[in-house]
């Protein structure tokens, strides 16, 4: 089910029932974002056995998926723009939206959207003790992605300062094609898989971090 227009996903729900909630085509930040309301969603309905199944490397935030299901819901998670799906949506997040025209529970701006692993996993990554961790390019958008010469500002200014910079940006399959490595780089992650674990082995060895608004 993918049409919530008439239905929100919780007037499905029943005691008892094994239900799916299908989150593809999303990279990290989506899934952080997405999670406090998945939980929530599993708080309300205590009867109801939930799993969650992504992709595109962010497979650390799946459940038990190994049996059959009595639902299947594929959420959209859209962005306010997004007007093929809900035009009255102007000025709202990601999850507020998710909230009111999904799943049909009530959003607070209160909830924590904060995600922290149960353990970090050693990414076989080489990273300095003085590095800093840069992410200049958004993916789903390269618009708002820093441009060359103000990410090389960035750059040499940290090693002006004695530290080691690092490009902590994956590639996985929905990469955007637009979001050429800079000229300048010459340390980041792309080469290697694109997961969860890795991400996070990176960052927690960087001893700071500066990033644009995207997943990383």
């Amino acid at each position: 089910i993918s049409n919530f227009r008439d239905k929100k996903l919780v007037e499905y729900l029943k005691d008892g029932m094994g239900v799916m909630i299908l989150f593809n085509w999303h990279g990290m930040g989506d899934c952080i974002m997405f999670l406090p309301l998945y939980h929530k969603l599993k708080k309300m309905y205590p009867n109801v056995s939930f799993n969650l199944k992504c992709n595109v490397g962010q497979e650390i935030f799946d459940d038990i998926n190994d049996k059959e299901y009595d639902i299947y819901f594929d959420i959209i998670f859209p962005e306010f723009n997004d007007k093929r799906y809900y035009p009255y949506t102007v000025g709202k997040s990601k999850p507020h939206i998710c909230c009111c025209t999904e799943l049909g529970i009530p959003f607070s701006e209160e909830m924590e959207f904060t995600w922290k692993p149960d353990k970090i996993i050693d990414s076989g990554i080489s990273v300095p003790e003085n590095s800093v961790g840069v992410a200049f390019q958004v993916t789903s958008n390269p618009k708002k992605s820093i441009d060359r010469d103000t990410a090389k500002f960035v750059w040499d200014t940290i090693k002006n300062m004695g530290f080691n910079p690092i490009e902590v940006h994956f590639e996985h399959f929905l990469k955007n094609e637009n979001n050429k490595k800079y000229d300048f780089i010459d340390n980041t992650c792309r080469e290697y898989k694109a997961s969860i674990e890795n991400v996070i082995d990176v960052i927690n060895k960087c001893c700071g971090f500066i990033g644009v608004n995207t997943g990383t």
